[in-house]
């Protein structure tokens, strides 16, 4: 399985896009910019939700630790 040899890492530009028929479900994604690397995705139901995100990380590396501030909205 690809999950466990490496994460998905999309080109820019790249969208991934998956609904479910079923369920109702349907959820858009894109990697915006590659430096520094920024995420949106779009996600709806049935049921009238919505789920709109915009997300970065800005990480710090201290020798034997690191630390991770999401940048962004949802």
């Amino acid at each position: 399985m690809r999950a466990e040899r490496k994460p998905f890492n999309p080109m820019l530009g790249e969208t991934f896009e998956w609904s479910d028929g079923e369920r109702g479900w349907r959820f858009v994604a894109e990697k915006v910019s590659h430096r520094p690397l920024w995420l949106a995705a779009h996600a709806e139901g049935q049921a009238g939700w919505r789920l709109s995100l915009q997300q970065s990380v800005r990480s710090k590396f201290w020798g034997k630790s690191i630390e991770f501030h999401p940048l962004g909205l949802t």
